[in-house]
């Protein structure tokens, strides 16, 4: 069992827990999967009829982890699966979650998000061997974009006995590994969503991890501590590149780490390196180029959210301008003009830009009741992942302001109404939005 650190999650993207339940909890947990998937994968049901793991992610160790990782306010998000790797599998191929299927046959830019609101946790019911085809990671993979053909293949297999659970960061890279064995290995997967922004913490030198020697390691060191707004002046990091090759570095002809690193030195670079990124943005080169681009941009935070607005405002290209949004939502502190520009964009010609705007909301208009109007009125857009990104992002609102005594009322009110939609998957988040909102987490 690993003693979970900030610092080793930070660099390592997981942390493995083993908490003190008796063996007769995951002996029920299993004997209740075996039944379950024999009529088909229960999917985001799996609650229903294995109510017992609710007692998993109610366990104090599992609580704390996952507040430090995804904040106090941290919710469970209606997706979870129940992962079944049958008898003499040959595995899976490396891959991030989340890459979305193709919409009316035309591309979509989907950036990784490298500042932490989303994270996974993969529990074993049962003892998962070597040759069980537990599931592998790639630590310290969450920072890649892609993966180049070059890259280092150093995987974590997680094996354990019943009761092993690995938190993760959503992005990371990981496989289902070759089960060799007669019998199915069963993992649970759930996810966990951050409501609210890190919040301000007063530490001190001493505390910082003393083996941070990436300019990766120390960026998300200083994010996790709302401290990101010195990390260019207190990193005394000597760069012998110039902005320039910095940015070509972010191709993918390059190494995924060489990608990575190139990101965070542009960030170290700051606000100086803003009008060459805009332009590269700008400027035809390809989409994993560009959304490398993108992710520089919003590391290095409020020098780059002018040049994106202008995007949003003027450029003809939807790619772009969901983009750009997308950046601006990732960047998380947005000043009230900023907020409304992304509210206009919730009526944008581009369902893909409508479906960038209602998700940077959630992050970005906390504090905001401008967007909820408009938020509600996506709950009815035509498409369904507006919808369902509008529904994430109210129950983000609402869960980081219910404190304040404002009325939410047309809040719950939309989710009753999202429990009529055509769209299965629209309904189920309405359906567990509202159980959330009843339960008053």
């Amino acid at each position: 069992m690993n003693v979970f650190t900030l610092q080793d999650f930070i660099r390592n993207g997981y942390v493995i827990l083993k908490p003190d339940f008796p063996d007769e909890l995951h002996q029920i947990i299993h004997r209740k999967t075996q039944l379950a998937v024999k009529n088909g994968n229960p999917g985001n049901k799996i609650f229903e009829q294995i109510p017992e793991l609710h007692k998993i992610f109610d366990h104090v160790e599992i609580r704390q982890t996952l507040s430090q990782i995804v904040g106090d306010n941290y919710i469970m998000h209606p997706h979870r699966h129940c992962h079944v790797n049958p008898p003499n599998s040959n595995g899976q191929e490396l891959h991030q979650d989340g890459t979305p299927r193709q919409f009316s046959g035309w591309n979509h830019p989907w950036r990784r998000h490298h500042h932490l609101r989303l994270a996974m946790a993969f529990y074993y019911p049962h003892d998962v061997s070597e040759t069980m085809g537990g599931t592998s990671i790639i630590p310290s993979s969450q920072y890649y974009n892609n993966r180049h053909s070059k890259d280092d293949r150093v995987e974590f297999k997680i094996v354990g006995s019943p009761g092993t659970i690995a938190i993760v960061h959503y992005d990371i890279w990981h496989r289902a590994t070759i089960n060799s064995t007669n019998s199915p290995r069963y993992m649970m997967k759930f996810l966990f969503q951050r409501c609210t922004e890190p919040s301000l913490k007063k530490i001190n030198d001493s505390q910082k991890p003393p083996l941070f020697d990436r300019s990766v390691d120390e960026y998300h060191w200083h994010w996790f501590h709302r401290r990101q707004k010195n990390f260019c002046n207190e990193t005394n990091l000597s760069l012998n590149h110039s902005t320039k090759s910095l940015i070509e570095k972010l191709s993918e002809d390059s190494r995924s780490i060489v990608q990575t690193k190139s990101i965070y030195h542009l960030a170290q670079i700051g606000g100086e390196a803003v009008g060459q990124l805009m332009d590269a943005l700008q400027n035809g080169h390809s989409e994993i180029h560009r959304l490398n681009i993108a992710t520089a941009l919003s590391s290095i935070g409020q020098s780059s959210v002018s040049g994106l607005e202008d995007v949003v405002r003027f450029s003809g290209d939807w790619w772009l301008r969901a983009t750009a949004i997308d950046t601006l939502g990732d960047i998380g502190e947005l000043e009230n003009d900023s907020i409304l520009l992304l509210v206009e964009s919730l009526s944008d010609d581009s369902a893909w830009v409508r479906r960038n705007a209602a998700y940077a909301l959630g992050t970005v208009a906390p504090k905001d009741s401008e967007a909820l109007p408009e938020l509600i009125l996506s709950t009815k857009d035509e498409h369904s992942f507006v919808r369902i990104n509008a529904l994430k992002s109210l129950i983000r609102i609402y869960r980081s302001t219910k404190q304040s005594g404002r009325d939410y009322s047309e809040i719950i009110t939309a989710y009753q109404d999202a429990l009529k939609d055509q769209n299965n998957r629209v309904v189920e988040y309405a359906r567990q939005y509202l159980k959330l909102i009843e339960q008053q987490f």
